[in-house]
């Protein structure tokens, strides 16, 4: 009788075990979802915000390059307009315009005058 009554209270301490165990999982796979759920959350904020920090960077890029161009296309005009006014003022005095635009690649070769001597000009 007694073995029969030890056999029944392991076996209810085994299924209490057992059913707490359970309880135990459930509850530690509810949070592991919860917690997924917050690092998915978090990781898509992440990628939201760094998508939109690119997009400011590009903008920032563009306004960048589109004032450069204008700055430079301001630049080319204001040495254009000088170069003319000296190229009229050297005609004017009867220079030989030969000269003019060998001196002139010495002393403003880097500006805008490489594009205009050989025929070429970028486009804004």
């Amino acid at each position: 009788m007694e073995h029969l009554e030890l056999q029944a209270t392991l076996a209810a301490y085994q299924a209490e075990v057992n059913a707490k165990e359970q309880a135990l999982r459930a509850k530690q796979q509810a949070e592991m979802e919860v917690l997924l759920q917050r690092a998915a959350q978090g990781r898509d904020e992440l990628q939201k915000t760094r998508a939109q920090d690119l997009e400011r960077c590009n903008q920032r890029h563009a306004n960048i390059v589109r004032e450069l161009k204008a700055s430079q296309k301001q630049q080319c005009l204001k040495f254009e307009a000088v170069l003319a006014k000296r190229v009229s003022e050297f005609k004017g005095m009867g220079g030989n315009f030969q000269f003019l635009s060998q001196s002139i690649n010495s002393n403003y070769g880097s500006l805008c005058l490489s594009n205009i001597v050989d025929g070429t000009e970028d486009e804004p």
